[in-house]
């Protein structure tokens, strides 16, 4: 810790395990990676959850991982197990021992619950800015993701409302000294809120090079794939703010018509096995085994998925709330047409019939309809992959993501001392 650079920048994460890799795991690490290409010092810290405590070194970047507590009490190990994939809410004071010993001009905060409100205390206390991005969003969560995370936590004596007296998260947002938002409508949200804060829309970027090399995986040949199956791949973490049994139910309307030859690949870590036990029960009911393949616990660079990516026709991101936007990029890395949730975060991002096709995440009919006209115009299918191609080139690499994150930093600096100027004045 004594040779880090008083101008380093240490992150902070719930969790940050390779074998149960989501989209702030893989935000969080490819923004440090982008950070040291262009030569600033950074690290990161979280807590081991789906892990092992202690340190480690991936491609010269510190990562160290520190024992954490949920606030409740007769919490069964396989309730805790379901907190660490989604919805933990913990503490750890090893994580904020960290965070006060090691040098630094910055922090970032790639959580906004407990754990930043750690950061919140000690970034007064040493009077240094601290950023948050909101990658699971914070203003705009449906109701239904709201009441899902509410029951992980209910049933459960609780103490954790001590430790929040003194730690304050609900003063995360308001105290942050800046907020990073991956999509559009929560940035409209945060100047809502506030107004005065430096705030910026910043999805994340995307690994190009990773997509453009061919994968000798041969997936279509794995999973018994005729070369003249149109073959839907939807990627993310099986759960229900993913919205995955609609494309089931798509897949069964499909079947009526024995022209179509669809085949359905869902890819992705379980976060929820009640959910996963549904997709599969749907599956069964329908007869689809022989024409949709789940593919669970893959890591995020896996030569499978990437050969995935780049074997299947189009990418269906189903999802009712989709704050970080990621599929969409990897997708457009990947040359797949895009067909997106008509939801606000995804049509600020996508354009209708320019960079994807867009549908009504809660009707079968609307998605089956887009993928009809997708696989029956060749015309169109190519001109959403060059316009998807060409965007991704031009606005959303890991370079273009940490080059708007420095200047953000930046601006973050000035608006912290102005403020620490004008308490002094006070």
């Amino acid at each position: 810790m004594k040779q880090l650079s008083q101008n380093h920048i240490l992150h902070v994460v719930r969790r940050f395990s390779l074998n149960h890799w989501g989209a702030s795991e893989q935000t969080a690490w490819r923004t440090a990676t982008s950070l040291k290409r262009e030569g600033i010092s950074n690290s990161i810290i979280a807590t081991s959850a789906l892990s092992q405590p202690g340190p480690e070194f991936l491609e010269q970047i510190s990562i160290q991982r520190f024992d954490y507590i949920y606030p409740q009490l007769l919490l069964s190990q396989e309730k805790s197990k379901q907190l660490d994939l989604k919805g933990g809410n913990p503490y750890s004071l090893g994580l904020l021992r960290a965070a006060w010993s090691t040098p630094c001009k910055l922090f970032h905060c790639h959580t906004h619950s407990r754990l930043a409100s750690t950061i919140r205390l000690v970034a007064k206390l040493r009077k240094i800015p601290f950023v948050v991005s909101l990658h699971g969003g914070a203003f705009r969560i449906p109701n239904s993701e709201l009441s899902y995370l509410e029951q992980l936590s209910s049933g459960f004596s609780r103490y954790g409302f001590l430790l929040d007296k003194v730690f304050k998260p609900h003063r995360v947002l308001a105290d942050a000294s800046g907020i990073i938002c991956p999509s559009y409508e929560e940035l409209t949200a945060v100047r809502k809120a506030f107004p005065l804060k430096p705030s910026t829309y910043l999805p994340a970027g995307v690994d190009i090079e990773q997509y453009a090399k061919k994968s000798a995986k041969g997936l279509r040949a794995k999973y018994s794939i005729s070369d003249d199956t149109f073959v839907l791949l939807c990627s993310g973490r099986i759960d229900s703010q993913k919205n995955q049994l609609l494309l089931i139910e798509m897949m069964h309307a499909l079947s009526h018509n024995r022209s179509n030859h669809f085949h359905l690949i869902l890819m992705g870590h379980l976060s929820n096995a009640n959910y996963f036990e549904e997709i599969k029960q749907q599956v069964r009911k329908y007869g689809l085994q022989k024409s949709v393949t789940l593919v669970c616990d893959l890591n995020s660079d896996s030569e499978e998925l990437i050969a995935a990516y780049q074997e299947s026709d189009a990418l269906i991101i189903p999802s009712i709330h989709e704050p970080s936007c990621l599929p969409v990029l990897e997708g457009w890395a990947a040359g797949l047409p895009v067909v997106a949730s008509k939801i606000s975060s995804l049509t600020h991002l996508v354009n209708e019939k320019e960079t994807g096709l867009l549908f009504n995440p809660f009707s079968p009919r609307s998605l089956a309809e887009a993928l009809t006209e997708l696989k029956n115009n060749p015309e169109l299918r190519e001109k959403l992959i060059r316009n998807g191609h060409d965007t991704v080139n031009k606005h959303f690499t890991w370079d273009h993501y940490a080059q708007k994150l420095m200047s953000f930093y930046e601006e973050v600096e000035m608006f912290h001392a102005s403020q620490s100027a004008a308490n002094i004045i006070c």
